[in-house]
């Protein structure tokens, strides 16, 4: 857990770094500021989704419902933001920002939240070889997109735009938490299952 922080957090600063240096103390302030916003708005809509995919989803114990319910959930939140952004872009509030800036938060938004609840859905289901190749091709990909978009534009609204697709191409590509990992989250349900059951009985 720890080494798995320590390289997020290393792949986070390189990230920046060259992004940095590639748009420029402007640009780079313009994508930050988006980044940042995006972020948080993410884990404002989406963050119980996440946690609830974590706690309830997977498809064992009879949990397929909550699971579609779940992703429900998450195609509504992305709709309400959407809807959000449209709504105050239509009514010219001034915000002190671009309207490309105003229409790529929400869309980045939502490219953080849909790949966080498919690999909040992987935890759930017990495949972390799956969640650890979804983690890692989420993270290549947005480095890969983003660092071309800034060399070859030094613009901040192409960078971002780049982000936005590539961060859920991830999810896209490994297709989402399939049923496939229904047989290996139930055996893994029945170990542990077991297991509390030993722990429960061994001193009667």
């Amino acid at each position: 857990m720890q080494s798995r922080f320590f390289l997020n957090s290393a792949d986070d600063l390189a990230f920046g770094i060259v992004l940095g240096a590639l748009l420029g103390p402007p640009a780079f302030g313009r994508y930050a500021t988006v980044a940042s916003a995006a972020t948080t708005l993410a884990g404002a809509a989406f963050g119980w989704l996440r946690l609830s995919s974590w706690r309830l989803s997977g498809e064992i114990d009879g949990r397929a419902r909550i699971a579609a319910s779940l992703d429900a959930g998450c195609l509504g939140e992305m709709a309400l933001l959407y809807l959000g952004v449209i709504v105050t872009a239509l009514s010219g509030v001034a915000l002190g920002a671009s309207l490309s800036a105003l229409l790529l938060t929400p869309f980045l938004a939502v490219a953080f939240g849909r790949v966080d609840h498919a690999t909040a859905q992987f935890r759930a289901r017990y495949r972390q070889a799956a969640f650890a190749a979804l983690s890692g091709l989420r993270r290549l990909l947005r480095f890969a997109a983003a660092v071309a978009a800034a060399a070859f534009t030094r613009d901040s609204t192409a960078t971002i735009a780049a982000l936005a697709v590539a961060t859920p191409a991830a999810a896209r590509h490994m297709g989402g938490p399939k049923r496939s990992g229904m047989k290996e989250g139930r055996a893994v349900a029945n170990r542990r299952a077991a297991a509390r059951h030993y722990r429960m009985t061994r001193w009667i």
